[in-house]
């Protein structure tokens, strides 16, 4: 594991591209070929939060979590990893991490960003506690209204 600021290189490049052709096959998501300089505004713009953790085996680049880290906020923004580690749950070992990281400095929230109802990407996200729902979508004028802990195929869920 190496932690530092966020980077745009061949492996980089290669392993996202791996980990959305996955997508893309078992998924269906659409295309989204990214160059250096795509890669480098998505994922490497600088900014003085922002930490890139990069998980090796060997010499081997198998996944990059991008981070914001504040004092008292660890945000996982975006996780790719090398389709061939799927098996291990490595979005699973990421959160994990992500909690580890936090603990290890003292910070003492991990946000998992948001959660798409119906998105078997996000779906994972459901499984940490504690988290909240926003209900509908609140105008610019509106309080927004959270529910704590309600999950996908609850009644409450399914109600909204």
């Amino acid at each position: 594991m190496r932690i530092g600021a966020p980077r745009v290189d061949r492996a980089r490049l290669d392993l996202y591209a791996r980990w959305h052709a996955a997508r893309q096959s078992r998924r269906g998501w659409s295309p989204s070929p990214l160059g250096a300089e795509e890669y480098w505004l998505q994922f490497a713009y600088p900014h003085e939060a922002v930490r890139e953790v990069t998980l090796w085996d060997g010499g081997s680049l198998v996944a990059v979590s991008l981070c914001d880290v504040t004092p008292r906020a660890w945000s996982a923004i975006y996780f790719f990893y090398d389709p061939r580690v799927a098996r291990l749950s490595p979005g699973i070992a990421n959160v994990m991490l992500c909690l580890a990281l936090a603990r290890q400095r003292g910070i003492p929230h991990v946000y998992l960003g948001y959660r798409v109802l119906g998105c078997p990407s996000m779906r994972y996200k459901a499984t940490f506690r504690p988290h909240e729902l926003l209900l509908g979508r609140p105008g610019p004028e509106e309080e927004p209204r959270w529910v704590a802990g309600a999950s996908e195929g609850s009644d409450f869920v399914n109600s909204l």
